[in-house]
């Protein structure tokens, strides 16, 4: 009896000696745009069960990335084993200073005996990372923090004249390494007077290869030109901080120049519109007017009376 009693504190010691969540994250200033490490260690005296479910705070200006899949480990504690699941995210931030992340909840469930799964529910402590703005960068103003990027750009139109009501797209294509394409800057949506954009469409094309992801974003831009003459779409900059070097570098993609020639064309869109409706006003204005003119006249002038014959008798 004695035995068994000791056997179970035994038990009951090693139980409390195990951390259901430890939270890793890497010592050190980060940099604006730069994926951040964040890992979560789960710990239980049985098998897992099921997907551990993470309640993830929204941060302003900051992301979550779920890095891979989880991985499984084990270790010994107190001559007992204890399974670990790793589950490795990623945090970009344009915040600057120091970045106060809130707790983080988790929910796993183990099995502790037999077909018995024992839900286990756990909240981190809350995080606070020191992030600093690459120099040369202006308050506000995105960047991407990367060793490795290019960017590229495709038009539609290669010819300098194009008729008037034509439609030229433009795609541009970042690619980075190390960081998912979500976290790369869209392609603005800025024309000149007289040049109709539709809405933008976007594609994320990430990649993973033995832990080292690559991502990429293509952004399409349609263009209509409503107005004859000298048209210019301007050129775009991405800026790009590197970290090992500690450099700033712009890509800057050209813009395009094009002589539209053709007669003026129907406005379309929101112009149209406006114009329907003026002419709706318009149009009802003048029947209220000639209506209001019409009992004026009425009012001024007696409607006749007609006059009984002279000689009713004769045809």
């Amino acid at each position: 009896m004695k035995r068994v009693f000791l056997m179970g504190i035994l038990l009951i010691h090693w139980a409390r000696a195990v951390e259901p969540l430890t939270v890793i994250l890497p010592e050190g200033e980060f940099w604006c745009g730069q994926p951040i490490s964040v890992s979560f260690e789960l710990r239980g005296r049985g098998s897992f069960k099921g997907a551990a479910a993470f309640e993830l705070p929204e941060i302003p200006q900051t992301h979550w990335v779920r890095m891979g899949n989880p991985v499984l480990g084990s270790e010994q504690v107190d001559g007992g084993e204890v399974l670990i699941q790793r589950h490795d995210f990623a945090l970009v931030t344009q915040q600057e200073g120091v970045l106060q992340v809130p707790p983080v909840g988790v929910r796993f469930h183990v099995l502790s005996g037999g077909d018995t799964a024992e839900e286990v529910k756990e909240t981190s402590e809350e995080m606070s990372i020191p992030v600093k703005r690459p120099p040369g960068v202006a308050p506000g103003t995105f960047v991407v923090t990367a060793t490795r990027y290019r960017v590229e750009q495709r038009w539609s139109s290669q010819e300098d004249r194009i008729e008037l009501g034509a439609i030229v797209t433009r795609e541009v294509e970042q690619e980075v390494g190390g960081l998912s394409g979500m976290f790369l800057a869209p392609l603005p949506q800025s024309a000149p007077e007289g040049v109709r954009v539709y809405e933008p469409e976007q594609e994320l094309l990430d990649r993973e290869n033995r832990g080292d992801l690559t991502g990429k974003r293509k952004d399409r831009i349609r263009y209509r030109f409503e107005r004859s003459g000298k048209v210019s779409l301007p050129a775009v900059s991405f800026q790009v901080w590197d970290p090992d070097s500690e450099s700033l570098e712009t890509f800057r993609i050209e813009g395009r120049t094009w002589k539209v020639q053709g007669p003026p064309i129907p406005l379309t869109g929101k112009g149209s519109w406006l114009r329907g409706m003026v002419s709706l006003f318009l149009v009802a204005g003048a029947l209220v007017l000639g209506w209001r003119y019409r009992r004026w006249m009425m009012k001024l002038v007696p409607p006749r009376r007609h006059l009984p014959p002279l000689n009713p008798g004769q045809d």
